[in-house]
C-alpha cells in the first residue's frame, strides 16, 4: 500500500507520500474516514455508523448514503495504491484497515499521550510538529456530535498531559521548561488559576519578582472580566509575599526573613494545588473511559 498520512488535527485532510498532495475526496468520505479513524478500533455496526452520521434521515436512507460514502472513499484512496481500506464482514459491519489506522495522526499522539502518563519519570511530551498538533485544533471545521466529542476527548487529553509534565518540570526543578508548559496550558484555559499560581511561585522563586506582579494582574483581570471573581486567598498571598520581599532592603537580608518564609509557605502550597488537579483530571479521563 502506498504511503499515506490522514490529518484529523487542523483541517481533515488525506495526503499521499512522497509529494505530500492533498488526495481530493468527496466530503462524505471524508467524513466517514474521519469518525472510523477515530472510533472504529474494531468493526462497527453499520446502522450505527449511518445514524451517527446523518442523524436526520430515515434509517433506509441514511444507508445508502453510507454506501455511497463507501463507494467514493474506496475510489478516492485506490488511485493511491490503497487497495485494501476498509474491513467488512458481510453487509453487518465496517471498519478501517489497520494499516489506514495507522496513518491517522491523531491515533500516534494518543498512544505517545498514553505512553508519557503512564511513566512517572517521562518528560519527554509529544512536541507540536511531532503529533500533529502544530496544524491546529482537531477536526477543525467540523461541528457534528461525533466530531464535537473527538475533539473534546483529544483537547482533554493534552490538557492533563501537559499539567503532569508541569508537575514534573516543576519537581526536577526545569524552571524555563516549566514556565513554556503552563504559558501553553493557559493557552488552552486562560482561567486555570492553579496555573497562574505556579508560574507566580516559578518566577518568585528565581527573583523575577516584577513578573509575580505581572502575572497575578492578568490572573486577576481574567477571572474578573470571564467570572467577575477575586483570586484565592493563596494566589493572593503569593503576590503578596513576592511584592514584599521585593520591597525589603537588599543590605538587610534578615528583615526578609518572615516575608521569604511565607513565600516558601505559598510556593508549596501552588504545588499541592497542582498536584491536587493533576489528580482530578486523571480520575475524570478514568471515568470517561469506562462510560464509553
Amino acid at each position: 500500500m502506498a504511503e499515506i498520512v490522514i490529518h484529523l488535527f487542523g483541517p481533515m485532510e488525506v495526503d499521499g507520500r512522497p509529494a505530500g498532495t492533498p488526495i481530493p475526496m468527496a466530503r462524505s468520505a471524508l467524513q466517514l474516514l474521519g469518525f472510523l479513524a477515530l472510533y472504529a478500533d474494531r468493526p462497527l455496526p453499520r446502522e450505527a455508523v449511518a445514524a451517527e452520521l446523518w442523524p436526520d434521515c430515515e434509517p433506509q436512507r441514511a444507508r445508502a448514503r453510507l454506501s455511497t460514502a463507501m463507494w467514493r472513499l474506496r475510489a478516492a484512496l485506490a488511485v493511491f495504491g490503497c487497495s485494501r481500506v476498509l474491513v467488512c464482514e458481510g453487509e453487518a459491519t465496517i471498519g478501517l484497515d489497520d494499516r489506514v489506522l495507522d496513518a491517522v495522526d491523531t491515533r500516534g499522539f494518543e498512544r505517545r499521550a498514553r505512553l508519557f502518563l503512564e511513566r512517572a519519570d517521562d518528560l519527554a511530551w509529544p512536541t507540536a510538529e511531532e503529533s500533529g498538533r502544530a496544524r491546529g485544533v482537531p477536526l477543525a471545521g467540523w461541528y457534528a456530535h461525533w466530531a464535537l466529542q473527538a475533539r473534546a476527548r483529544l483537547e482533554d487529553l493534552r490538557e492533563r498531559g501537559l499539567t503532569v509534565l508541569l508537575q514534573r518540570q516543576v519537581a526536577a526543578k526545569l524552571d524555563d521548561a516549566a514556565i513554556d508548559t503552563a504559558q501553553e496550558l493557559l493557552r488552552i484555559d486562560p482561567l486555570r488559576e492553579d496555573v497562574h499560581q505556579q508560574l507566580m511561585a516559578i518566577y518568585a522563586g528565581q527573583g523575577r519578582f516584577a513578573l509575580v506582579k505581572r502575572q497575578y494582574e492578568r490572573c486577576r483581570q481574567i477571572l474578573e472580566q470571564e467570572l467577575a471573581v477575586a483570586p484565592m486567598v493563596e494566589t493572593r498571598a503569593l503576590a503578596e509575599s513576592a511584592a514584599s520581599w521585593a520591597a525589603a532592603p537588599a543590605s538587610s537580608p534578615v528583615a526578609g526573613i518572615g516575608e521569604l518564609e511565607a513565600l516558601r509557605h505559598a510556593v508549596a502550597e501552588t504545588q499541592r494545588n497542582l498536584a491536587t488537579v493533576t489528580a482530578q483530571l486523571e480520575a475524570l479521563l478514568l471515568r470517561s473511559q469506562g462510560s464509553r
